[in-house]
């Protein structure tokens, strides 16, 4: 089992256009994967919302540097899992 460290980009930040119904987005990008990625999440489910994934998809998420605010260049910083 390995660790790969990668950095993917918030490309938008939704507080007040959900995706869908009550729910706000990231919309993130893989450059190793060349792949956009929708991270929906309501607002009193911030954090949770990246916990889960982090249990579901085999991340390891640090969202400490992501502020409820937009900022010019946020990054998410994710550990990836490999078997």
């Amino acid at each position: 089992m390995g660790f790969v460290d990668m950095d993917y980009d918030i490309i938008s930040y939704s507080d007040q256009m959900p995706l869908a119904q009550h729910y706000s987005y990231f919309i993130i990008y893989s450059p190793s994967k060349s792949r956009f990625h929708v991270i929906p999440y309501k607002d009193d489910e911030y954090l949770n919302r990246f916990y889960w994934l982090q249990i579901s998809l085999g991340f390891s998420i640090d969202a400490s540097n992501i502020s409820s605010q937009y900022s010019a260049n946020p990054t998410i910083n994710l550990s990836l899992i490999l078997d």
